[in-house]
């Protein structure tokens, strides 16, 4: 019972910084179809689409590892020094891979300094990243949710006075980057918040082994960020920037359930490491189960609204061009519950540590997922696109499943024998 309080408790924080998260995405992207172009917000799309999977494996999976690390294996001084040292190389790597690619034609000047400029604020948010894990572990949320809003105020708040007072889309992507370094050094990273000032210094035996151990974990992101990256991509050089921001603006939609979703992942990562470390398997299936059960009321909301209400939602919350998109939502939704139940799913095989396994689970759905779109995106460019987005999470459902019942069973029958052999000593 106390687990599942405090899986409430945090989950209202993380919905909170979720949702508020998920607002700043918006506004950013509606400002760029208001203040600049179509075509601009499609080359916005497209240098995410960059980002993405180079953050993803420049991460290393350490959020995920540091919050479910219950028996202390390694301290977040640790994590901490090895994320900046990922961000470091990760903002250097985003700028020669942008460079060396035959990137689409755009009329404006000076997107790439842009895009450095957008690398840099992703790869301060990895740093971020890291010390909101450590507020996570401790139970205190409600600090990822006060960084959330001061940096949709100051960050994507700036950036729309300088979008309506420049033309120059550079200036306000140096204002959410400049945001981003003020809130990481200004408010999170303070010792007297995390309870304790964090050692810089990080040996090479403690480095190499974090490496290792977060390595499979890297991969795995780097293949999931692929999965939303290659229909973007494959939509930038096949059809157009154009039709790629409205492709965007659709997949954003399931973007705000899936906050929503992200949210409760947040919150039940450390019960479930908890539980799993007490060898509470019973409540660990439980808790699962009750999260997938809540993932499908959640699709099949957003299915609802988006057959009531999809052709206003999108004219209001992006434009009239956009509006006429709106048959596609559908497709939006059934992405949307795949990769809820993906996602939660995946945060059990992260409790196991069966990072190998997600790799190789995510390996067949990038293969599958790449053919489907690749075949459908000459003849279909946006249905393509969004059949590929639905596969790519419905591959690996029942092989993890799978996964996670026979290391359960497993478990129990080990800790079955345990006992009986302790039974045995006891009576000798």
């Amino acid at each position: 019972m106390d687990g599942f309080k405090s899986i409430g408790r945090e989950t209202l924080f993380s919905i909170a910084s979720g949702l508020i998260y998920a607002a700043g995405q918006w506004l950013l992207l509606k400002l760029f179809f208001v203040f600049y172009s179509t075509e601009i917000a499609g080359w916005y799309a497209y240098a995410m689409s960059i980002i993405a999977p180079v953050v993803g494996l420049g991460g290393m999976g350490l959020r995920p590892i540091l919050v479910t690390d219950a028996r202390g294996q390694y301290s977040f001084s640790d994590y901490f020094a090895f994320r900046k040292i990922c961000s470091a190389m990760t903002f250097i790597a985003l700028v020669v891979i942008y460079l060396a690619l035959p990137n689409p034609k755009v009329e404006a000047e000076g997107l790439t300094l842009g895009f450095c400029i957008l690398a840099l604020a992703r790869s301060i948010e990895m740093v971020s990243d890291i010390v909101q894990g450590e507020y996570q572990r401790q139970g205190r949320l409600i600090i990822v949710f006060a960084s959330s809003v001061i940096k949709l105020v100051f960050g994507v708040g700036l950036f729309g006075l300088m979008a309506y007072y420049f033309s120059d889309v550079r200036a306000g992507l140096l204002v959410l980057a400049l945001a981003n370094i003020l809130t990481l050094f200004a408010f999170e990273f303070s010792p007297k918040r995390l309870g304790y000032s964090p050692r810089g210094i990080l040996n090479a035996r403690t480095a190499s082994s974090i490496f290792w151990l977060s390595l499979p974990a890297g991969l795995n992101l780097l293949l999931v960020a692929f999965q939303s990256s290659i229909p973007r991509m494959l939509l930038a050089n096949s059809a157009s920037l154009q039709l790629l921001a409205v492709f965007a603006a659709l997949t954003y939609l399931g973007v705000i359930g899936g906050f929503v979703s992200n949210a409760i992942g947040t919150a039940i990562a450390p019960v479930l490491g908890r539980q799993w470390a007490n060898s509470d398997f019973r409540g660990f299936e439980r808790t699962l189960l009750a999260v997938l059960i809540v993932d499908t009321f959640i699709g099949v909301g957003l299915l609802g609204i988006f057959l009531l209400f999809g052709q206003q939602l999108l004219a209001t919350m992006f434009s009239r061009e956009v509006a006429t998109y709106s048959s596609y939502l559908p497709w939006v939704a059934a992405y949307s519950l795949a990769t809820f139940w993906s996602s939660h799913l995946g945060c059990g095989l992260t409790v196991l540590r069966r990072f190998k396994t997600m790799l190789g689970l995510n390996v067949a759905r990038i293969i599958v997922g790449t053919l489907i779109c690749y075949a459908l995106i000459h003849y279909a460019p946006l249905k393509g696109a969004l059949a590929a987005l639905v596969a790519f999470p419905m591959i690996s459902i029942l092989p993890i499943c799978i996964v996670i019942f026979v290391d359960i069973k497993s478990a129990r029958e080990r800790n079955h024998s345990l006992k009986d052999l302790s039974v045995q000593t006891s009576n000798a």
